[in-house]
């Protein structure tokens, strides 16, 4: 793929409108979005002289503009379903609306998950071991913008919480991998009672207003990994509170790791706030 191909698509996606040979517009579903993006993905997996020509093209603008689009998609929908409760009686609207789903779950929102880790693969790739690519990263993800957006997406909700936390790990330790892939870099926990033997001797861990106990699942190894954009974890701690308790646990029990991984990580995680008092104070 030609330099000037892949800034087209990266205009594409970002202004969500194909203009043809003779003016036509034509708008951009977001399921296209998600294929031009894997299509991204491959490329910039394949040619590393392509990541230069995505970043001088805006490429990681995209942060915002996929996040736009989704956020359009959430609110045209809700509308919708607003419109359909309204023609119907009370027990046709109570049959209808599931109680037991999610504040923030909506029946669009898979289909929003899967064109929002089909972006973050595409940054991640674009980003890893291109210096020059990590400042037009960094200025996306500081950007209040991306966290308003975010937090309206209807993402961080406890279907995908897991996902979203995994990705932007992804994002800031620059771990390329195919999304068939099952990479976990979250620690799992276990359940006190369901480890025995020397293990007993692991930190526990609490959930506040619940009796139960966790301990680290002891036949999880540590890697040792760098740190090489730390915003990618700012954004972490900054929707920390939107996570459910035990995610907020794994998530600051892997920050806790990856600050004491090395100093390199340690000086590079005191942009993002004084990271062990804010572990004591939320575990």
């Amino acid at each position: 793929m030609h330099s000037e191909e892949l800034g087209l698509l990266v205009k594409v996606v970002n202004s969500g409108i194909v203009t043809g040979s003779k003016g036509r517009q034509w708008r951009v579903e977001l399921e296209a979005k998600e294929d031009i993006l894997w299509v991204m993905w491959r490329v910039l997996g394949a040619n590393p002289a392509t990541k230069i020509v995505f970043g001088e093209a805006k490429g990681f603008s995209l942060l915002l503009s996929v996040l736009e689009s989704i956020q359009a998609d959430e609110e045209g929908s809700r509308m919708l379903r607003r419109d359909v409760l309204f023609g119907l009686d009370e027990s046709q609207a109570s049959s209808t609306v599931n109680p037991s789903s999610s504040l923030h779950q909506t029946p669009e929102t898979q289909s929003h998950m899967e064109l929002f880790t089909a972006l973050m693969h595409v940054l991640t790739v674009a980003v890893a071991d291109m210096p020059v690519n990590r400042n037009f990263l960094h200025e996306s993800l500081v950007s209040p913008a991306f966290k308003r957006l975010l937090l309206k997406s209807g993402l961080l909700c406890e279907q995908h919480e897991d996902k979203i936390a995994e990705l932007l790990f992804d994002v800031a330790l620059e771990r390329v991998h195919s999304p068939s892939q099952n990479v976990q870099g979250l620690p799992a926990l276990l359940h006190k009672e369901e480890v025995s033997g020397s293990f007993l001797i692991l930190q526990s861990y609490q959930i506040p207003g619940s009796d139960s106990v966790y301990v680290l699942d002891p036949s999880q190894g540590v890697e040792k990994e760098e740190v090489y954009n730390a915003s990618a974890i700012e954004a972490l701690l900054y929707f920390l509170l939107q996570f459910s308790f035990k995610l907020q646990m794994r998530v600051l029990i892997r920050v806790e790791r990856l600050a004491r991984g090395s100093a390199r990580n340690q000086d590079c995680l005191t942009s993002v706030g004084e990271l062990f008092s804010v572990h004591e104070s939320c575990i």
